[in-house]
């Protein structure tokens, strides 16, 4: 998610707010990367393989808290940057971790 205008036919969202990452067994945490990059607010990691969620939140001082805060199937996310609060299991429902 960004704040600025969006180029027509760009490939990259300027400034971003917002990262959210899915991240699977086989990925390599690219955590780090997102929070170097100054405009970005909130990183949001989405598992793949189990119903957690994991989030970080830039202080109003810029700094990053040292462990994101955690948040499982029975937890509610509120995802600052863009006013959203939901049931983690919400999120999950069309995935094969979903309870039917």
């Amino acid at each position: 998610m960004t704040c600025v205008a969006v180029p027509s036919g760009a490939f990259a969202l300027p400034e971003p707010a917002l990262v959210a990452e899915i991240r699977s067994p086989g990925n390599e945490p690219t955590t780090q990367a997102y929070a170097s990059i100054p405009s970005v607010r909130e990183i949001l990691i989405i598992h793949l393989v189990r119903m957690l969620m994991e989030q970080l939140l830039r202080g109003d001082d810029g700094t990053w808290p040292d462990e994101p805060v955690s948040s499982d199937a029975a937890t509610t996310l509120t995802i600052r940057t863009i006013g959203l609060t939901c049931p983690i299991s919400a999120l999950y429902r069309r995935n094969h971790l979903a309870a039917d």
